[in-house]
C-alpha cells in the first residue's frame, strides 16, 4: 500500500495547488490547508508530520505564490520518493506517471517484455486529477 499511499499523496497535493490559486490570500490559504490536511488520512496514511510543516511554512510565508510553491515542492518531493521505492510495480507507476514515457519504452529500458509491462501498468490504474 506503500505505492498507494504516495500516488494518492501526490493527487492530493496537486488537487491542494490548483485549490490555493483560486484563493485572494495567505490566510485564506492557510486554513484551507490545515483543514484539508487535518481530514487526509486513511488506512495506512497520516499527514501529521506534513500538516506540521505546512503550518511553519504558512506562517513564514508572505504571499499565496509562497505556499502554492511550498505544495509544488511538496509534489517533487513525493515524485522523487516514488522514484525510488523498490519492486517493478514503484518503476512502471514512476516511469509512466511521473517522467510520462510509453509503456514500451519502460518494457525497453527495464528489460521486460511489453506485454508484462502493460499487464504490470493496468493492475495500477493511472490516476487523473
Amino acid at each position: 500500500m506503500l505505492l498507494e499511499s504516495y500516488r494518492e499523496m501526490i493527487m492530493f497535493y496537486r488537487d491542494m495547488v490548483d485549490h490555493l490559486k483560486t484563493l485572494k490570500n495567505a490566510e485564506d490559504a492557510c486554513n484551507t490547508v490545515v483543514r484539508a490536511m487535518q481530514k487526509f488520512s486513511y488506512g495506512k496514511v497520516s499527514f501529521a508530520a506534513e500538516i506540521d510543516e505546512f503550518k511553519s511554512m504558512i506562517e513564514a510565508a508572505d504571499t499565496l505564490d509562497e505556499i502554492v510553491t511550498g505544495f509544488e515542492n511538496a509534489i517533487i518531493r513525493a515524485e522523487e520518493a516514488l522514484g525510488k521505492a523498490e519492486g517493478i510495480d514503484a518503476k512502471v507507476i514512476y516511469m509512466r506517471d511521473v517522467e510520462r514515457k510509453r509503456l514500451s519504452e519502460i518494457a525497453e529500458e527495464l528489460g521486460y517484455s511489453y506485454d508484462y509491462v502493460r499487464k504490470v501498468s493496468s493492475r495500477n490504474a493511472k490516476r487523473h486529477n
